[in-house]
């Protein structure tokens, strides 16, 4: 990046090198969010069915107990 700007500003065209600079950092970030969003994604699955699951059993487990008792 600094050899980037140097060569713009000793060409004059520094407008331009901050430009192409910045484009290429914008598509840097948005391949590094699409990325970390593609391996959250899994991971908030599982967690979500794990509690959900948690809420499900919690709830029925005593109504099979109740049914069992007698």
């Amino acid at each position: 990046m600094q050899q980037m700007i140097a060569s713009g500003e000793s060409t004059g065209r520094l407008g331009m090198v901050l430009n192409k600079l910045s484009d290429y950092f914008d598509r840097e970030v948005k391949i590094a969010i699409k990325s970390a969003t593609t391996l959250i994604e899994p991971i908030m699955v599982v967690c979500m069915g794990s509690i959900i699951g948690f809420i499900a059993l919690s709830m029925l487990l005593p109504i099979f107990t109740l049914s069992t008792s007698h």
